[in-house]
């Protein structure tokens, strides 16, 4: 009874430390994604504001 009982431990806390992996696995992809996402709408900022005296017609 007592192995079964340690056996039983043992899965728990397997897949506890599973399932906070994933967790973490998942927070660390979607920190990389909003930190790719703010870069490229940086870069576009940039190219916004050299393009800002392009074009423009003074009257």
């Amino acid at each position: 009874m007592a192995e079964t009982i340690q056996w039983l431990w043992i899965l728990v806390l397997f897949f506890f430390g599973l399932i906070l992996f994933f967790i973490w696995a998942k927070l660390l992809i979607s920190a990389r994604c909003v930190h790719r996402i703010n870069q490229y709408l940086e870069r576009i900022d940039e190219v916004k504001d050299m393009s800002d005296g392009i074009g423009d017609i003074e009257l």
